[in-house]
């Protein structure tokens, strides 16, 4: 079916079950950040393949709310179809929620419930209600797309061993009990797959670039279980749950389950990572406390074999990058290098390293103005040739059996102006400046942001974007509970929590600049004023330092930067050959 008929055919459907509008969005059962092909239903019906979007349908209207990222990109992927975009946040574009008010009063309104979260619902609730609009739990979508529609993963989960968790699943759990008792709750659901998996120590490759596995999982006071295609779980990792106190049952029965709790049950959910069906169940039987999923905090705080394993996997990934950038050091201008190119040779890279699964996320490879969109990807058919001038800017990760990596890099492919210098000294002296930081304990996000952005601030630039985000064991390359940005987060930086610092600076049709480091965070001191953190940085490679220019640096940010890049050649000379050795010495060479 083409667009115009896909709209006809969702029409009808909707006139079937009597709807006034229908609305679509992005995601899976799961609130999954990445997902698989199988959940593209947003895509399919309007021909957008952005994140964060919404479609609503009614009989005369095919709508879509895209976020600033996404315009562009939006405007030519629905050109020649019926959808008009809608601008999110931009002044005099309703949002969804106005936009379906203007509806008739009692009108009936369609939604999959099984992938819309329950957060966005609760949101419209009262308004809706005033309006005595319906909700009609249907997945109109699903009827429709069968004969193309990519399959779920097949392919068999594992078990993530001992030696690389330092936990077992039954001390896991047991821990999970006490903080759900202190929650006042005695059951939890969950649905985050990061959050079983990382519970459950297992693995699969169900998403992309996330080894996790399709499920949901129910804790009682007694019993856990795992709800999730059982052909997909392999005899031994059977067996291994049933030790550990887990039992395996099929996905779907998780609504069945979750129905059948004692009343007396109070839940405990994460309300913005569970889908409304669950939801509207679980809140129409049972007292809910809604919180932060406990999994949550647990992972986030790695253990000390976790830290062990994550502090090797990062010298690995880090020599990976340095290969790849002396590669485009001594290639630049002797043949032509395209924007995917890099990314493929990045990969190659990361592929010869021990215990390498995957790429943590697809690879940004953006060079000149294109690294200024934050979020470009370049294509077979849309990249552009790197000149022998300006920066190239690469951001990658990968997935090891013993961590999860993420780091960016911009990195002088030829001269620069003295802008591009001006620029990434700043960005450099933001990334300094918050990781030579000492804080007090319980110091949360916010004000790290601000100690990031203060000497762009000072130039009068920003970015959109945040600072810093948590990164997975072997799971998502973006978890909480912490972060740093400008957002207020009440979740103080803890001890044992991998975190990024990642500021930039994107000028539209010139340059983006983005330089990102992992950090652990680690016990610095304690006096009589408290016990204060710093940041202990796991990721090595060198900041480039042919667009430093020292007279915007101060005598301590020169000293960290000299001591870092020491650090640098000391950590991963061992993993070079001597051409790459020579290049690392150079790169690291004092200021």
């Amino acid at each position: 079916m083409n667009n115009a008929e896909k709209l006809q055919a969702l029409r009808r459907l909707m006139q079937d079950n009597n709807l006034a509008a229908f609305i679509e969005v992005t995601g899976d059962d799961h609130q999954s950040e990445y997902f698989a092909d199988h959940y593209r239903t947003l895509e399919w019906i309007s021909n957008f393949s952005g994140e964060n979007s919404t479609v609503v349908v009614t009989p005369d209207k095919a709508l879509i709310w895209a976020d600033g990222r996404y315009w562009i990109s939006c405007e030519k992927e629905i050109a020649g179809t019926e959808f008009q975009m809608m601008k999110m946040n931009w002044p005099n574009v309703p949002t969804v929620k106005e936009f379906l008010l203007t509806l008739p009063n009692g009108s009936r309104i369609g939604f999959n419930g099984a992938i819309l979260p329950a957060q966005t619902i609760n949101a419209y609730l009262r308004d809706f209600q005033a309006h005595d609009f319906e909700l009609v739990d249907v997945d109109l979508i699903g009827q429709l797309w069968t004969a193309d529609r990519p399959q779920v993963s097949k392919e068999q989960a594992w078990l993530h061993e001992l030696k690389f968790t330092g936990c077992r699943t039954a001390d896991k759990l047991a821990d999970f009990r006490q903080r759900l008792k202190e929650k006042y709750a005695d059951y939890s659901v969950i649905s985050s797959l990061d959050d079983i998996c990382w519970l459950y120590n297992i693995r699969a490759f169900d998403i992309p670039c996330c080894p996790v596995l399709l499920s949901f999982a129910l804790i009682t006071p007694e019993q856990a279980f795992l709800y999730a295609d059982p052909d997909k779980i392999p005899t031994a990792l059977a067996e291994n749950l049933q030790a550990e106190g887990v039992t395996l049952l099929p996905y779907e029965q998780i609504y069945q389950d979750i129905a059948a709790l004692p009343k007396t049950a109070k839940v405990y959910i994460q309300s913005s990572m569970v889908n409304y069906r669950i939801y509207q169940i679980l809140s129409s039987n049972y007292s809910l406390v809604d919180g932060i999923n406990i999994s949550t905090y647990q992972k986030a705080v790695k253990n000390p074999t976790e830290i062990a394993n994550l502090k090797g996997i990062f010298l690995q990934d880090s020599a990976a990058i340095c290969k790849f950038m002396c590669w485009l050091d001594q290639n630049i201008g002797k043949h032509e290098i395209k924007e995917l190119d890099c990314a493929a040779k990045l990969l190659e890279y990361r592929q010869e390293q021990e215990g390498f699964i995957e790429p943590s996320f697809e690879t940004i490879a953006a060079y000149k103005d294109n690294a200024a969109m934050l979020h470009y990807s370049a294509s077979v058919e849309k990249q552009a040739v790197l000149q022998n001038k300006s920066f190239f800017l690469h951001d990658s990760g990968g997935q090891y059996y013993g961590g999860t990596t993420d780091i960016t890099r911009t990195q002088a492919v030829g001269p620069l102006t003295e802008e591009e210098i001006f620029d990434y000294t700043h960005v450099v002296k933001g990334c300094v400046d918050t990781m030579s930081a000492r804080f007090l304990r319980g110091t949360t996000g916010i004000s790290l942001d601000g100690i990031t952005r203060y000497p762009m601030w000072q130039t009068g630039t920003d970015y959109k974007s945040g600072t810093g985000h948590g990164v997975g064991y072997c799971l998502n390359v973006h978890e909480g509970p912490q972060s740093i940005s400008t957002r207020s987060n009440q979740v103080s930086l803890q001890l044992g929590m991998l975190t990024t610092v990642e500021p930039g600076i994107y000028k539209a049709n010139k340059h983006g600049i983005r330089i990102e480091n992992d950090v652990l965070t680690v016990k610095d001191c304690q006096n009589e004023h408290g016990e204060f953190y710093r940041f202990e940085i796991v990721s090595y490679v060198p900041f480039e330092l042919r667009a430093i220019d020292k007279k915007y640096l101060t005598a301590a940010e020169i000293k960290w930067l000299n001591d870092y890049h020491q650090a640098c050649y000391e950590k991963i000379s061992p993993f070079l050959n001597e051409n790459e050795k020579n290049w690392l010495k150079n790169a690291t060479k004092a200021l």
